[in-house]
This record gives structure tokens, C-alpha cells and sequence, in this order.
């Protein structure tokens, strides 16, 4: 019995080989490697590398919590998240000081991405009780400009010297790009002399269109509250990253994700405690609660 390779090409049928082994050869023209990536055997599941990965349900999570390169190994279609950094409450301790706002917070689904090697830079928490804003996370990737932009600083309260809580972060426009803004910090009082107002949250922007498409989240950060009356000894809350505001020294809650994880709540005025919320993004609060970073996450399925 004659033997021939089959090749992948339309134009030959089977007839033509009949009573003849065949085996697999490619088309001339086709390179193997377009096989294995989708052309013949069809697309293998998305995987990133590096980070901190885990498993829940049908999907891999993929954790990245610090600046530098990463790697997606096989490209596809993928769920993210994007985090800025938590502000920092007043530069100052005690019951006077406003609280931090939390980072924007930037989620995008059905994103497209291609395999290749990526720049993240993460947006940093500052020191405690130095007054400064949180920093920004950024990365270009599935032909988009991602920005979540860091929280705003709560304000100083002193002896007859209270400043507002400072606005969220808004920068980040490289076209074309995806901008959550971040919240505004609480502002600081002084009993009996002087009360700070309110920072204010940034909006979400976008300009341009991006080569892997995706749904995007379109969250206008939460203001802090302006301090109480100069005869309540206490500071604002910032706002969060999901877009609520805070009306009392309490910094509210976050924004919820895919993972059921809350990212960006608002940092405690002085005068409060409530528990600390741990997630990535929030802002510095009373009572040494730390600000956090941001991060960036992605989501998708195992098995492709």
C-alpha cells in the first residue's frame, strides 16, 4: 500500500487517496506556530505569568501588586482591574486630621489582549500622616492607556489653620487611554476655630479606541466630607473609589469587583475608628489606619 501526506490544503479530496495512508502535513504556507495559535487546532486558554495566581470557580485571577514587567503568555479575552493608590490623611495626628480619599478604580470586561511583555507601574500609598495624595497605577496594554488615578490627601487641622481635603487624582491622557479619577480626602478642623472643606473625586475619561475593545467602567470618584463644626473635634472621612461620598468623619466603603473583593474605600476623619479596611486603594485614616497601594488583576477562564 502506496503512503501519502495529506496536506491541509482544500483543493485535494479524499477521494484522491483512497485505499492510501495518510498522514498530517501542513500547507506550505502555513507556519506551525499559526497552527498551535488558533489557525488549525483552534486558540489555546489566556495565561499571564508572575503575579499571584489563584483559582475560584471557572476562572484563573492573577494578581499584580508592584511596578515592573509583565508577561501574558498566551493571549485572548480577559476581565481587569486597574487600582490607584490610596491619598494620605492630614499631615498631622489626632482628631483634627481629614481622612484620605480612596484610588480610582478602573474595570474593564471582554478586553482583548495579545500575548507579549507589559509595563506596569504601580501607584503608591505615601507616608503616614505626611499629607500627601496617592500615587497613580498605569499600564498600556490591549492597545489602551489605563490610568486609575490616586486618592486626594485629607486636610490639616491646627491651631486656627484647617485646609480642605485635596482633590482626587486626574491625569493620565495618553490617547488612547481609560481614566478613573481618584476620591477627595476629608477636610481638618481645629475645636472652636476653623473647619476645612471637602475634596472633590475626579470623573472617568476616555479618548481614542483601543485595539482590544473591552466594556468599561465609567465611576465618578466619591467626595470627602468637609470637617464638622469647629465646636466637633473631628475630621472628614475621604471618599471612595466607588463613587460614594462620605458625609460624616467615616470613610464609606469601596468598590466591589468580579471577585468579590471591596478595592478604594475612604480613610477615617480623626474622631472615628470603624475597622480598618485592608484592600488595595484605600485611603490613609485616624488612628494610624495605613493607606494602600494600587494594584492591577486579571480574570480569565482556566480552560479557555
Amino acid at each position: 500500500m502506496s503512503f501519502n501526506q495529506f496536506r491541509t490544503n482544500p483543493s485535494q479530496a479524499a477521494s484522491n487517496f483512497k485505499g492510501r495512508s495518510s498522514t498530517l502535513k501542513g500547507w506550505p504556507s502555513t507556519a506551525v506556530s499559526t497552527w498551535m495559535n488558533g489557525g488549525l487546532f483552534g486558540s489555546g486558554p489566556v495565561e499571564f505569568s508572575g503575579g499571584s495566581s489563584s483559582v475560584v470557580g471557572d476562572y484563573t485571577y492573577v494578581t499584580y501588586a508592584s511596578s515592573g514587567t509583565i508577561t501574558c503568555v498566551s493571549g485572548g479575552e480577559i476581565d481587569l482591574l486597574v487600582v490607584g493608590a490610596g491619598g494620605g490623611m492630614g499631615a498631622a495626628t489626632g482628631q483634627n486630621t481629614g481622612g484620605g480619599g480612596g484610588g480610582g478604580c478602573l474595570a474593564g470586561t471582554t478586553v482583548t489582549v495579545e500575548a507579549g511583555d507589559y509595563t506596569l507601574t504601580i501607584g503608591a500609598t505615601p507616608v503616614l500622616n505626611t499629607g500627601d495624595p496617592g500615587g497613580d497605577t498605569h499600564i498600556l496594554i490591549a492597545g489602551w492607556n489605563l490610568y486609575a488615578c490616586g486618592g486626594g490627601n485629607g486636610g490639616y487641622g491646627g491651631y486656627a489653620n484647617c485646609t480642605s481635603g485635596g482633590g482626587g487624582g486626574a491625569t493620565g491622557q495618553v490617547t488612547p487611554y481609560q481614566r478613573a479619577g481618584g476620591a477627595g480626602g476629608g477636610g481638618g478642623s481645629w475645636y472652636g476655630y476653623c473647619s476645612g472643606g471637602p475634596g472633590y473625586g475626579s470623573v472617568t475619561a476616555s479618548a481614542g479606541t483601543g485595539s482590544g475593545g473591552g466594556t468599561w467602567s465609567t465611576i465618578t470618584a466619591g467626595n470627602g466630607n468637609g470637617s464638622y463644626n469647629s465646636y466637633e473635634n473631628r475630621g472628614g472621612g475621604g471618599g471612595s473609589g466607588s463613587g460614594s461620598s462620605s458625609f460624616s468623619a467615616d470613610g464609606p466603603a469601596g468598590y466591589t469587583w468580579l471577585d468579590g473583593n471591596t478595592y478604594s474605600a475612604g480613610g477615617d476623619g480623626g474622631g472615628t475608628n470603624s475597622p480598618e479596611a485592608t484592600a488595595y486603594g484605600r485611603g490613609q485614616g485616624y488612628y494610624n489606619q495605613l493607606g494602600q497601594n494600587g494594584v492591577f488583576i486579571v480574570r480569565y477562564l482556566t480552560d479557555g
